[in-house]
């Protein structure tokens, strides 16, 4: 009994099948009376040359149109002229298309004569690309190892072969290597400009992936076809499968159907079910969408569409296909490939390919195409980001991660970046998909819609802890119950990090109001969810950071107001190239997200917190906000943020657990505040990654809005010195007077006070804990 796939060569013609051409003749269509009558009207109306008066207008019934037909409607001249401009562009198109025609037949002639067959080669030459740093010398990584194992036909499981087939080329067994249809349809597509089309069968294929090129050109179309053709005639159908099988790229890496058998499901080849292998079949078309893990819906349709297409050929039976469900796959990190790229450079890697896989360049072309990629990465500022990095963390709890990214103002450029270790592929602590509560840093963004709403810096709020507001159950309070102030200014509540002014603010201006501009800022997400379908969603929380940010939409939004309120859309990767010439240049995609009068006053408060904690090196101007997040009600932090900008250069550092939310201390069992460890890494950072630069200054204040907006009365004023008084202690008498409670980092201070004096050489330090006087259940941000 032969097999379905017994290649039937030397038939003159498939039983069934209409003649060469798709027509049987003018016979085998119906003229419809309608567009005869429409046709005859329309040369009446051209030989009277009279408008709207013509020999079917005379008639009672016109000719050609039967009882109850509607007449054809009177040709105007306007309407006459577009006819005959329809005709010319029709035989336009003919003559085109004819000329193509001729053109590919003569050219397929040429070069079938010509053409050499080569011998199949499963290992052919495939070229590594070599990513850079932004100077363009320095080699940051190479992307190009193949995973691939070869593997003979007859150990392919017949059921995987028929799938591939089904999605691919279901006429593989009957045709001459060549869809002559689906290539005519290409070429046309390609002289309209239009979208490439499919169409090519499994022969075309092979040869496009292993002898030539992906470029879609005229001449690689036709050496195509022609190498198709003679492969079809000098190799035979399984000879051609079994090469196909094993040199297609199946995404995830994977070269080769043993392969992408691993990298799917973690089997061999040989244990694959039908319903795994019409998901891999399906999945050749398009790896980078079709991939179940990152877009189901199309997985779903491709699959079943497979699964039809089986049925269909008489490869499986309608009632068993009916009861299949799609398959699972392994996870996706799990079975990436450039394994060899490890540590920060291997998560690095992972951001550079995924926004190249989002501008349209795939997988293959990464991995095969050598292409030259420059990044946006500096390297003197990545390996200072290393290094402070490895200080900082040494020795501190294993849950304990970090997430750090500097961004270059006003062109969006990622400068260095750190989303952990584990290397390519893996979890990014700092990356697009990874949420963490901002706590007080975000108040800059509050700050900056209040301005925004007439609300002055010099506006005064009551900062009492606790303070209740209409609609919410349990009161606020501000970090530890320590810092009060019933009449601040907006400036002064943002230094002393006042939850309580700051929810008042937020009730005043609007939450959605606050997500809104925050996302005009940078913030691409809250909690995970796209900022413009959430913003009507959030509450008052915004206001004292109960959101989670990731730390990449974070640095930007710090770095527009660094940019005096011009936005710039994050990104890792300058520019692609390849022999044939350049494939992708980024474009610096700036707007602006709020007035240059607002981010100078937003820059103002922000220098006032940093120089009332650790200014950078030499006085160097700087602005910053740090954040704290409490996990529950346990008295204990769970995220600490530090985000901070100086006119080149914007950094945001957070600190919390590697998994699961929970509790952070550090090695010495001290709870983390942002003004704490999340601070001493951007300090180091920003004055080594600064070093040598010229030391910019920042606009001056503008003092938009109104004083009065507030909801406190403004300070008393201070009494009039008396001349005759004794002058107050110097500076060097101050220094032993003692310090309150609450001006202690520990207490929510950093860069909202001074750092309390280091202890003395010798001593154990002890944490300093205020008292916990919050509500239980209720976390607090800082």
């Amino acid at each position: 009994m032969s097999s379905p796939f017994d290649r039937a060569r030397g038939s003159a013609s498939v039983p069934g099948a209409p003649p060469l051409g798709g027509r049987s003749g003018r016979g085998d269509f119906q003229r419809d009376p309608r567009r005869a009558s429409r046709r005859s009207h329309e040369r009446d109306s051209a030989s009277n040359g009279l408008p709207g008066v013509d020999r079917q207008q005379r008639r009672a019934r016109p000719a050609g149109v039967q009882r109850g037909q509607r007449p054809a409607a009177p040709v105007t001249p306007e309407r006459a002229k577009k006819l005959r401009k329809r005709r010319r562009r029709r035989k336009i198109y003919l003559i085109i298309s004819l000329t193509l025609l001729m053109l590919f037949v003569a050219a397929m002639g040429v070069g079938y004569a010509a053409l050499q067959v080569p011998l199949p080669d499963l290992r052919a030459a495939k070229q590594v690309s070599v990513i850079y740093y932004a100077d363009g010398k320095t080699e940051l990584a190479r992307l190009g190892v193949e995973n691939r194992e070869e593997v003979k036909l007859d150990k392919i499981p017949q059921h995987l072969q028929r799938a591939v087939v089904a999605a691919e080329d279901r006429s593989f067994f009957e045709n001459d290597g060549v869809s002559i249809r689906g290539t005519l349809r290409a070429l046309w597509a390609n002289v309209r400009g239009k979208k490439t089309q499919g169409g090519s069968t499994i022969t075309q294929q092979y040869v496009r992936n292993v002898f030539l090129t992906q470029k879609q050109t005229f001449t690689r179309k036709t050496q195509e076809i022609a190498l198709a053709r003679k492969m079809d005639q000098e190799y035979s159908k399984d000879q051609i499968l079994e090469y196909y099988l094993n040199t297609i790229f199946w995404g995830r890496g994977a070269y080769g159907v043993q392969a992408a058998a691993k990298a799917y499901f973690g089997v061999g080849v040989d244990h694959l079910t039908v319903e795994q292998s019409a998901l891999l079949a399906g999945i050749i078309k398009s790896p980078n969408t079709m991939d179940p893990e990152e877009n189901p819906a199309r997985a779903q349709e491709r699959w079943s569409y497979v699964i039809d297409g089986m049925v269909s050929k008489g490869w499986l039976d309608k009632s068993s296909a009916d009861t299949m469900q799609l398959p699972t796959t392994k996870p996706k990190a799990q079975a990436q490939t450039n394994a060899g790229l490890k540590g920060i450079t291997g998560t690095i890697m992972t951001r550079v390919q995924a926004e190249l896989l989002s501008s349209g360049i795939s997988e293959q072309q990464l991995n095969t195409g050598g292409l030259r990629i420059i990044t946006t990465i500096d390297p003197k500022m990545q390996q200072a980001l290393n290094n402070v990095v490895k200080k900082n963390m040494a020795g501190q709890p294993a849950n304990l991660a970090t997430g750090i990214v500097a961004t270059e103002p006003g062109t969006g450029k990622i400068k260095a970046y750190y989303g952990g270790d584990n290397g390519f592929g893996q979890f990014d602590v700092a990356g697009y998909q990874a949420f963490h509560p901002a706590g007080s840093s975000f108040k800059a963004y509050v700050l900056a819609r209040a301005l925004e709403e007439d609300i002055s810096i010099n506006s005064v709020w009551d900062g009492r802890t606790p303070r209740r507001f209409p609609g919410r159950e349990k009161p606020v309070n501000n970090s530890e119950n320590n810092s009060s102030c019933p009449n601040c200014t907006l400036d002064k509540a943002t230094v002393l990090s006042l939850n309580t002014a700051y929810y008042a603010v937020t009730t005043k201006v609007g939450a959605a109001d606050v997500a809104e501009l925050a996302g005009r800022a940078g913030i691409t997400k809250l909690d995970g969810k796209p900022i413009d379908q959430i913003k009507d969603e959030v509450n008052n929380n915004i206001g004292i950071g109960q959101y989670g940010v990731s730390v990449i939409d974070h640095s930007a939004g710090f770095a527009t107001f660094a940019s005096g309120g011009m936005y710039a859309k994050p990104h890792f990767v300058q520019s692609v190239t390849q022999s044939e010439g350049n494939l992708y240049e980024a474009a610096n995609e700036t707007r602006r997200a709020f007035s240059a009068d607002v981010a100078a006053d937003v820059d103002t408060v922000l220098q006032h917190v940093v120089q009332n904690g650790d200014p950078l090196a030499g006085g160097r101007p700087a602005g910053g906000k740090t954040g704290t997040h409490q996990y529950l009600d346990t008295g204990k932090n769970s995220h600490a943020w530090m985000a901070g900008f100086t006119p080149q250069l914007s950094t945001a550092v957070w600190v919390g657990n590697s998994g699961s939310d929970g509790p952070i201390v550090d090695k010495r069992g001290r709870n983390i505040f942002g003004s704490g460890l999340p601070t001493d890494i951007w300090k180091s950072f920003m004055d080594s990654a600064l070093t040598g630069m010229k030391k910019e200054k920042f606009p001056e204040p503008k003092l938009i809005g109104d004083e009065s907006a507030g909801d406190a009365a403004p300070p008393p004023p201070a009494p009039t010195p008396d001349p005759d008084a004794t002058p107050p202690p110097g500076p060097d008498e101050l220094t032993d007077l003692p310090v309150p409670e609450d001006y202690y980092p520990e207490n929510g201070g950093g860069l909202l006070s001074p750092r309390r004096p280091q202890e003395s050489p010798g001593t154990t330090p002890q944490p300093r804990q205020a008292p916990n006087r919050q509500p239980p259940g209720l976390p607090r941000s800082t």
